[in-house]
């Protein structure tokens, strides 16, 4: 019997991941990384003007200020299902949110109650720091293509020279990538990449 090799993408960076919260990123290489653990509710390709829908379905106008999404069926890195609780849980602990919408779960579906119009509120749940996170308290789990390898502790990634991500069993869409192994190259003194 034949093992076939495993599909290993590396990654440089040149600082390392600040956040395991995408709900409280604010910087590029924490969004590079926990994007591929993490997914927003909906998702824009450079140079599109439409979201698409990732987690939730379309954005159904409800009022002036209201928006509701039913949620599709997706599942955490352990199998929970995703609900319209558990979404709306997560979504109220994301700082972007704060004053600018209330959340509210109505039956199957999240209903948004903003504070002022925004005809394009899909792009808002677009951004990677409305990800939806499971919260199980040491342990944050995600519906994205991988999860991290060791349970993530921000204290040890900060200083890691490496870390790997692996393959989420319940992700939902396709993959062709078994992990991924970011490594990290600080930049030399004078800011240029030279160990990159």
């Amino acid at each position: 019997m034949t093992v076939a090799a495993s599909k290993l993408v590396r990654i440089g960076l040149l600082t390392p991941i600040c956040e395991i919260d995408p709900r409280d990123s604010a910087d590029n290489i924490s969004d590079l990384v926990l994007g591929q653990v993490f997914d927003a509710p909906y998702a824009i390709a450079a140079g599109e003007l439409q979201t698409r829908p990732l987690l939730f379905e379309p954005l159904h106008p409800e009022g002036r200020l209201q928006y509701s999404a039913a949620v599709r069926p997706a599942k955490f890195s352990d199998g929970t299902p995703l609900t319209a609780e558990l979404a709306a849980r997560s979504l109220r602990g994301a700082k972007i949110l704060r004053d600018k919408t209330t959340i509210d779960v109505r039956g199957d579906r999240v209903w948004f109650t903003l504070t002022a119009p925004n005809p394009r509120f899909d792009l808002t749940l677009s951004q990677s720091n409305t990800s939806i996170v499971l919260d199980r308290g040491a342990q944050l789990l995600g519906t994205g293509p991988f999860l991290f390898e060791q349970r993530p502790n921000l204290r040890l990634l900060q200083s890691a020279k490496s870390f790997r991500l692996v393959r989420n069993p319940h992700y939902a869409g396709t993959n062709g990538v078994d992990e991924v192994e970011f490594r990290v190259f600080p930049a030399a003194e004078d800011g240029s990449p030279r160990a990159l």
